[in-house]
């Protein structure tokens, strides 16, 4: 029989796992159209599958799908086996560290105590979500009425168009009091580098933690797979990478999830061990892939390898004290934010990333613009090495051979720790004006009219967030005694940031404000009359920001609040009033003896201008020494001036928002 015949005879046998018949397939194609490219040959598989798969749910689902890939054939199918390797209950001996998507249950878990193992988070479908036609009753294809195998080439059933609901992997931890759970580790090569993988027959997906992959390699985040634990916390994924993995002198190509926080360097599961065929053999301790045994260890944790993630007593601090709202809504609000963990920062390391808009850095034709390293302090040195280690391993920056070089500047936070700043004031000087607009403070503190609850939300290094176009990322190179980098994620400094941020939430945010929430930069303020319209405008905000990769800063968030400090003013249902702790400043200012002390006083004071009558009247005297060459002299003038305004900001009122209700009278 010839190596053809023998391609376009082979059918799935019986117990044979779809992954080794596609395997089989694609081996007997290399074989059988030498002549072929890659694709080509991917594409006589596919037909193949249509025709000799034999197991009936696979058969059904790829008939409603008549031009899968072979990719997506073989995820369709790690799914249904593992769906019903899970309800046969048929164990190896191992623990499950990770359970299979299943069908949602229809009743709302108990927070109070531990879930069960069986349990599975509700899935939301996507609103958008469209069913496929069915195919008729006389075969034919209900997107072309065309029958058989000419379906599978008709033009009205697009190619990419996925009609399946999206795959959670949900992770539960091991039980440790049982003496019977033990792992399989075995030793990889991923990118040169030696790592630890756990082989786990209970994951849906493989998995390998972020600071492992390679950083030559791109990860897609938009192939993002949602990992879940078992108490409902989702955990932190960016996306997917396909990884080369050597075991012993077996090499093989593999997609995994990339998780930020994982106990192992990598686990392997089902996925890859159905798409190469591996067999445990747990008598001789070792892994056959194509007759190479890779040997493996296995023992008994002895301590909890655990997924990190966000427990529930870190979600009880964003929610408001029990004395200000109602348990009801209390306890709405909590099982809001379960739903959605995966979109706060709860580590101080962690940062969204977003590519819904990325950061362009328009010179026009003007030459590079380069500076020489600044020199840095000897105590510092090593701070700024860390700072440094710290960014490429998060991939804020990435080394750089760019002809474009800025210098840094450290300065002081707030605890006393340097700051890395970079200089681009050379840079911005031939850079291209982007001209989107922010929006007014005071028309956005305008519209909070008639809310009487308030959330208060900061994005994560919200700069960070962003993309720099990759074409542009050499101009924001920065340079350091020990070496040159440049940002991958929008830096702080750059002229056009601003504005590529606030284009950013105004996609982001597109019919929300400002009837459900403001937004200036950064800062983001959720409205209501009540309570349950305040529940759904946050979920409502919440799922845009997932939707983008954007992440929360959960110590800058104040939910469900009557009163809120928002772009330094306090919001409550009554008005507008000054901050009080930035009012406090103003009226604690120090009488001025220089040009510049003066400078920063009107600046501090002229923000809050609109709760102090003729104001301008008033600074006159203090803005006539800011004028060019006026010899700075503090006279009883500029005295009287300064006291007065002064004490305007301790008596400042609240003032009422505008009544835009259809009652209100429009006066010109």
């Amino acid at each position: 029989m010839t190596v053809r015949l023998q391609f376009q005879s082979r059918v799935q046998l019986p117990g044979e796992r779809f992954g080794e018949f596609v395997r089989q397939l694609r081996n007997l194609a290399r074989d059988a159209f030498p002549d072929l490219d890659l694709a080509a040959q991917e594409d006589k598989v596919r037909e193949q599958i249509t025709v000799g798969v034999r197991h009936q749910t696979l058969v059904k689902k790829f008939r409603k799908r008549p031009q899968i890939t072979v990719q997506e054939a073989l995820d369709v199918a790690r799914e249904v086996e593992q769906l019903e390797r899970l309800l046969h209950d048929q164990q190896i001996g191992l623990p499950q560290s990770i359970s299979s998507v299943q069908p949602p249950p229809q009743h709302r878990p108990n927070w109070n105590r531990p879930p069960p193992r069986s349990w599975v988070r509700p899935y939301r479908p996507n609103p958008d979500f469209r069913p496929p036609p069915r195919r008729t009753d006389h075969g034919d294809c209900a997107y072309c009425r065309r029958f058989g195998t000419k379906a599978r080439a008709c033009g009205h059933n697009r190619v990419g168009e996925s009609h399946s609901f999206p795959s959670v992997v949900f992770l539960c931890p091991f039980r440790y009091n049982c003496p019977n759970s033990r792992v399989i580790l075995i030793r990889v090569t991923i990118g040169g580098r030696g790592v630890q993988a756990l082989v786990d027959t209970g994951a849906v997906c493989s998995v390998i933690r972020e600071n492992i992959v390679p950083l030559r390699m791109t990860i897609n985040h938009a192939a993002n797979t949602s990992l879940v634990a078992a108490n409902g916390e989702p955990i932190q994924t960016t996306g997917s990478v396909t990884v080369t993995i050597d075991l012993g002198n077996q090499r093989v190509t593999q997609r995994v999830t990339v998780a930020q926080r994982l106990p192992w360097d990598v686990i392997l599961g089902v996925d890859f061990l159905s798409s190469h065929g591996a067999v445990i053999d747990l008598p001789h301790a070792c892994i056959s892939i194509d007759g190479n045994h890779i040997p493996f260890s296995s023992h008994a944790p002895t301590k909890p390898e655990l997924l990190s993630m966000a427990p529930m007593d870190m979600l009880e601090r964003l929610l408001p004290h029990p004395d200000s709202v109602e348990t009801e809504a209390r306890q709405k609000l909590k099982l809001t934010l379960a739903d959605f963990t995966d979109i706060f920062a709860w580590d101080e390391k962690e940062t969204g990333r977003t590519g819904a808009v990325q950061h362009y850095i328009d010179t026009g034709d003007s030459h590079p613009v380069r500076s020489a390293p600044r020199r840095i302090p000897i105590h510092y040195q090593q701070q700024l090495e860390d700072m440094i280690d710290d960014m490429l391993e998060r991939k804020i920056i990435q080394p750089s051979q760019s002809p474009w070089a800025s210098p840094i500047v450290l300065t002081k936070k707030k605890d006393g720790s340097p700051r890395l700043c970079v200089d681009y004031r050379r840079l911005n000087d031939i850079t291209k004006r982007d001209s989107f607009p922010l929006p007014g403070i005071d028309q956005t503190l305008d519209a909070l009219g008639g809310a009487e609850f308030f959330s208060t939300l900061d994005l994560a290094a919200g700069y960070w967030q962003v993309e720099v176009h990759p074409e542009d990322r050499c101009k924001t190179a920065f340079v350091i005694p020990s070496g040159l980098y440049e940002f991958q994620t929008m830096p702080f400094g750059l002229a056009n940031a601003p504005a590529t941020f606030q284009r950013l939430m105004n996609i982001a945010l597109r019919g929300l404000v400002p009837g459900k929430c403001l937004v200036y930069l950064d800062d983001i303020i959720v409205h209501s009359r009540n309570l349950d319209e305040h529940q759904a405008n946050l979920r409502e905000v919440f799922s845009r920001f997932r939707n983008l990769g954007l992440k929360l800063k959960p110590s800058k968030c104040h939910l469900l609040q009557r009163e809120v400090i928002f772009l330094g003013h306090m919001i409550s249902e009554d008005g507008v009033r000054c901050d009080p702790s930035k009012t406090e400043q103003v009226r604690s200012w120090p009488v001025p003896t220089s040009t510049d002390e003066d400078r920063s006083f009107l600046g501090l004071a002229s923000y809050y201008r609109r709760f102090v009558a003729n104001f301008t009247k008033m600074a006159k005297p203090l803005t006539t020494l800011l004028r060019k060459q006026t010899q700075f002299v503090w006279s009883e003038k500029e005295n009287h001036a300064f006291e007065d305004l002064r004490s305007k900001f301790c008596t400042a009122p609240i003032l009422a928002y505008p009544d835009c209700s259809p009652r209100a009278g429009l006066f010109i």
